[in-house]
């Protein structure tokens, strides 16, 4: 009897290709873990059977993914998996919007959204997942779960926060998935701070704080907690917290929001309190495979080193701060906000009020999209003084009278 596709097969193989990469990433580079994948899609063999047709489909998931890290490499190569994933799929009776088994189409959208949001591509990265949900929609549900919260946050990365939330939400209330539950949990926290629901996120936490019998919370949490304590108890919060920390592979993202944070506060003294870039990169690396977020993140933090280099030119300075603006859509949202915030503070110290002002307005309108038009600096590091002083009638007069 000829082997059909079932969603037990799909699940198994599925499962099983993830672990073994996994696995190869542990002692190998990303590099040869995504030729050995291309090696699995792209061999030719005489026996073409609907099992092995089932692995190429998730060595070709799994190989898109591996390509976000190399995007020289993805140029011409994503689109040609897509293209073998499409045939393969219609070859074994899935079609799209049809098939019980299309929420594999679902598993591939996200892929392909994943590496366009790690090059920065935030809007493509959303439209790919939502022709992932049209595509999957007769598919079973229980395997869509891990494609709404993705959808949910590139929403989230785009500045919808609110939105998100509420997906976040329903994940919390309807998935089957633990891991799911509780990733969405963590986020919602995170996206009604970030809109400025601070009542909500805080009671939200004290729940999860107030139920978790261990000593140990994660570095979420911690990271969570800290911000709290921030707004409520003003900055020595975070100076407090980086005494409690000691840099490791899995607090980098916050150590860098924290490093951003420091330079973005209007105090001068905090600058004594700064770790360098090449340190959390060692740290990083111990992870054995960075993504492109962590590497643009640990950039702009060494390109902020550079700017404070006084024996580097100021003209080079300049042109090493653009490169903040040009690659900001490659940082997660809260080090996109900070990294803005810290670049509007050097320039504004530096007097140059014509680019301060255009940083301003990119900080001001990221912020109103976050929290729906009620804040343009729910961080509160921007004070009233630098609004006055960039926003001035005289200065914006002369700054129309240059153009």
């Amino acid at each position: 009897m000829k082997l059909k596709w079932s969603h037990e097969l799909l699940q198994r193989i599925s499962l099983e290709v993830r672990r073994e990469v996994m696995e190869h990433l542990q002692s190998a580079d990303s590099k040869s873990v995504l030729e050995f994948c291309l090696q699995k899609v792209l061999a030719e063999e005489a026996d073409e059977t609907p099992l092995r047709d089932a692995y190429r489909v998730y060595y070709a998931v799994a190989s898109i993914v591996l390509l976000a890290q190399h995007p020289s490499q993805a140029v011409h190569t994503v689109p040609k998996l897509e293209r073998i994933v499409k045939t393969l799929l219609l070859r074994n009776k899935v079609k799209p919007r049809k098939s019980l088994l299309a929420h594999v189409y679902a598993h591939v959208a996200q892929a392909v959204s994943y590496f366009h949001s790690q090059q920065g591509a935030l809007q493509t990265a959303l439209w790919e997942s939502a022709v992932g949900f049209t595509q999957s929609q007769s598919g079973i549900g229980d395997n869509l779960d891990e494609q709404r919260f993705h959808y949910a946050l590139l929403l989230f990365e785009k500045g919808s926060a609110l939105a998100a939330a509420d997906i976040f939400q329903q994940l919390c209330e309807t998935s089957t998935r633990r891991g799911i539950r509780w990733q969405a949990l963590l986020s919602r926290i995170r996206a009604l701070r970030l809109a400025g629901h601070h009542k909500e996120s805080e009671k939200i936490l004290q729940d999860v704080l107030s139920h978790n019998s261990q000593t140990y919370l994660c570095e979420f949490l911690e990271w969570e907690f800290t911000m709290q304590k921030l707004r409520l108890d003003g900055p020595e919060a975070l100076v407090e917290w980086i005494r409690s920390v000691n840099p490791s592979s899995e607090n980098i993202s916050m150590l860098i929001k924290h490093q951003l944070w420091m330079r973005a506060h209007r105090c001068p003294s905090y600058s004594t309190r700064y770790i360098r870039s090449t340190s959390l990169k060692r740290h990083a690396l111990k992870t054995g495979m960075i993504d492109q977020r962590q590497k643009a993140a640990l950039k702009a933090l060494e390109i902020f080193e550079s700017l404070e280099d006084a024996e580097i030119s100021f003209d080079i300075r300049l042109g090493l701060a653009a490169q903040i603006v040009e690659q900001n859509e490659k940082l997660d949202i809260e080090t996109r906000l900070l990294a803005l915030a810290a670049l509007l503070r050097w320039l504004t110290r530096a007097n140059q009020k014509h680019l301060a002002l255009s940083v301003l307005e990119d900080y001001g309108s990221l912020n109103l999209r976050l929290t729906q038009g009620h804040s343009n600096d729910t961080f509160g590091l921007i004070e009233t003084e630098v609004h006055q002083k960039l926003s001035s009638q005289s200065f914006v007069a002369a700054l129309k009278a240059s153009f």
